[in-house]
C-alpha cells in the first residue's frame, strides 16, 4: 500500500468496465491528487484493480460536470472551484522494434512481462530478373546493362566450343552410376533423413 490512511465505509459494490463486480468497505477520505499542475481532493474507495493506482469513477466525473472531452486529443476540460482545468492523457509513442538479448528474453518470460515475441527478418529487395525490371534501376546501372547486354542476358543455348572444354574423365567402357538405392530399415532411413 502507499501508506494512506484507510477508513471503513458502507459496503459498496462496484461494476468494472469488463462487467466484473467488486465489493469493498474501505476508503481513503479526501485523498489529495496532484496531476499536471492541478490539485484535487476526493474520496477514493479501495479496490484491487491492478495495475491501476486510481480510477476516477462516475461520482468524480459527475461532480465535475459539465465536462468537455476530446477523445482524439485525449483531453478533458472542466471547472474546479471556478477555475478552468484542462487535463491531457498520455500519448503513446510511435511503435518501433528493437533487438533484445537472449538473457532479456529469458528474464521477460520469467516475469510474465511479455505476451508475444516476434522475429523480424529484413527482406532484401528482389534481384533484377528480366529486362522489364531494368527501368527500376538507377540510370548508370541501366547504361551498363545496355552496353554489356550480351554478358547479362540469359543463355539460350550451350556455350560455344572452345580450345579446351572441361570434362570429368571416366574409365573407358565404364557404366555411369545408376544403381538402385540401398534398402535401409525404416529406423535407419529416418535417422539418415534427420
Amino acid at each position: 500500500m502507499a501508506g494512506l490512511t484507510i477508513v471503513p465505509c458502507p459496503t459498496t459494490k462496484v461494476k468494472l468496465a469488463n462487467g466484473q463486480h467488486l465489493t469493498t468497505n474501505k476508503m481513503v477520505a479526501q485523498l489529495q491528487c496532484y496531476y499536471q499542475g492541478q490539485s484535487f481532493s476526493t474520496d477514493m474507495i479501495v479496490l484491487d484493480t491492478q495495475p491501476y493506482d486510481a480510477i476516477l469513477g462516475y461520482d468524480w466525473l459527475s461532480t465535475h460536470s459539465p465536462m468537455k472531452c476530446d477523445w482524439q486529443a485525449k483531453t478533458i476540460e472542466f471547472l474546479e472551484k471556478g477555475r478552468p482545468v484542462k487535463l491531457k492523457g498520455l500519448t503513446s509513442p510511435p511503435l518501433q522494434l528493437s533487438s533484445i538479448s537472449a538473457t532479456k528474453v529469458y528474464n521477460s518470460t520469467k516475469g510474465n512481462a511479455i505476451w508475444v515475441f516476434v522475429l523480424v527478418d529484413q527482406v532484401p529487395p528482389p534481384a533484377v530478373t528480366s529486362t522489364k525490371d531494368i527501368r527500376q534501376l538507377p540510370d548508370t546501372i541501366q547504361d551498363l546493362l545496355v552496353v554489356y547486354k550480351d554478358v547479362f542476358t540469359d543463355p539460350q543455348a550451350l556455350p560455344p566450343s572452345r580450345g579446351y572444354d572441361h570434362a570429368i574423365p571416366t574409365l573407358p567402357g565404364s557404366q555411369p552410376i545408376n544403381s538402385k538405392p540401398y534398402h535401409y530399415s525404416p529406423q535407419h532411413k529416418t535417422e539418415i533423413e534427420q
